[in-house]
């Protein structure tokens, strides 16, 4: 981690030179970002108790939070799954252990999450834009940015049809008709640029 946070000061470093100056708690929050998964709870943490620390204090301390990490996995011995054999064997276990818990889908007992015949809701975070609450745009963090209006689209140019195939998570298909570049401006003054965002 020592390494990726020395990286990450040199990157913040070089779009300054560039002239991109950003403060220091989106620097921060960059190095924070660009972590591993295993830091999720040192990040949540970390966010909580809102310390002021340097770069290279908070490369120490990652490198802290590192060893304590590594210490603990090897810490945990290996043990032997619930299942244990494969088979017919296993397949009556699987179903003993389904009625023994809950799933975690739905809450009832008698059948697991990948079983279970609830369909899942998806969250989308969307972003307003133009102080109207008929204007959206939506940012999955998937590679396709979509929008329903025409006004805050730069560079547009329309979308033939059979041109683009944008699907939803449930399969059905969205026709896009026309593509553009798409500007937010956050509250803290930066904008954020989606190149392209497709109008719907």
């Amino acid at each position: 981690v020592h390494d990726h946070g020395l990286e990450m000061i040199n990157m913040i470093e070089q779009l300054t030179q560039l002239g991109f100056v950003m403060d220091h708690d989106l620097q921060i929050d960059l190095i924070l970002t660009s972590l591993p998964g295993s830091f999720s709870q040192f990040v949540e943490y970390f966010h909580l108790i809102e310390i002021e620390v340097t770069l290279s204090k908070l490369i120490s301390i990652l490198r802290t939070v590192e060893a304590n990490l590594d210490s603990t996995k090897s810490e945990i011995p290996a043990q032997e799954g619930k299942l244990g054999a494969c088979g017919r064997y296993a397949k009556n276990r699987m179903k003993q252990l389904a009625a023994e818990g809950a799933c975690f889908q739905c809450g009832k007992t008698g059948h697991w999450k990948k079983d279970c015949r609830v369909t899942g809701m998806f969250m989308i975070e969307l972003n307003l834009a133009l102080n109207s609450s008929s204007s959206w745009v939506l940012d999955t963090g998937c590679g396709t940015n979509i929008c329903n209006s025409l006004q805050g689209l730069r560079k547009v140019r329309k979308v033939r049809a059979g041109d683009l195939d944008l699907r939803l998570g449930v399969g059905s298909r969205i026709l896009a008709e026309a593509v553009g570049i798409y500007d937010i401006t956050l509250c803290n003054g930066h904008v954020l640029t989606l190149d392209p965002c497709y109008f719907i």
